[in-house]
Formats: structure tokens, C-alpha cells, sequence
């Protein structure tokens, strides 16, 4: 299958693809991941505010996630203005780089 940004030959699992493409993905899904933080901490803080909110540890904890969440948000933006100076024609095999992940679900995200 070739077109214009995916170039894919299963026999030697290679998959050349754009990089850009590949960069809006990763950025995706950082901001996924990041909202998904964001939705967790919110549900944390609304079931155990109450029993918690005194304790400096737990504060320490919520800010952290908080700032997590913000970090990460902060390097999809980052990410996403890089990839728009990028030229489509640099291609990249990403099925080599699908190897290091653990998680096939996020796996699966990150390969066309």
C-alpha cells in the first residue's frame, strides 16, 4: 500500500511514514493522556476531599498531578508547533519504533 505519506512493506516490517504524521500523533495523544489526568484528579479530589484536604501530603500530591497534567499539555503544544515546520517528505520507520512500546492499545495509536 503506498500513498502519500505511508509507505508500508509487512514482509519486511517496514512502515516509512511521514514524520510530521507521526508527530501529530504523539502530540494526540499527549494531550489525550493529559486530560485523562485531569479528569482522574478531579474525580480523586471529589471523593476524598473531605478526609483528605487536611493533610499537606495530600495537597503536595494533587498539586503534583496538576502540574503533571500541565506539562504534558504544554509539550503536546510544543510538539505540534515543531511538527508545522517540518516538510512532509521526511519519512520515518515507525514500525521498528512500535517495538518499544508495552502497551498495545497506545501501540496500535501510534502506527497507521
Amino acid at each position: 500500500m503506498m500513498n502519500k505519506t505511508l509507505i508500508k512493506d509487512v514482509k519486511n516490517d517496514v512502515i516509512l511514514e511521514s514524520l510530521q504524521a507521526l508527530l501529530d500523533r504523539v502530540a494526540d495523544e499527549l494531550t489525550r493522556i493529559s486530560g485523562t489526568i485531569e479528569d482522574t484528579q478531579s474525580s480523586i479530589t471529589r471523593l476524598t476531599w473531605r478526609h483528605a484536604s487536611q493533610d499537606p501530603h495530600y495537597l503536595e500530591a494533587m498539586q503534583k498531578s496538576d502540574l503533571t497534567s500541565q506539562e504534558i499539555a504544554g509539550l503536546a503544544n510544543f510538539l505540534r508547533k515543531i511538527t508545522e515546520e517540518l516538510p512532509n517528505q521526511i519519512k520515518v520507520n515507525a514500525a521498528q519504533a512500535r517495538r518499544s512500546f508495552t502497551l498495545s492499545d497506545l501501540a496500535k495509536r501510534m502506527i497507521v
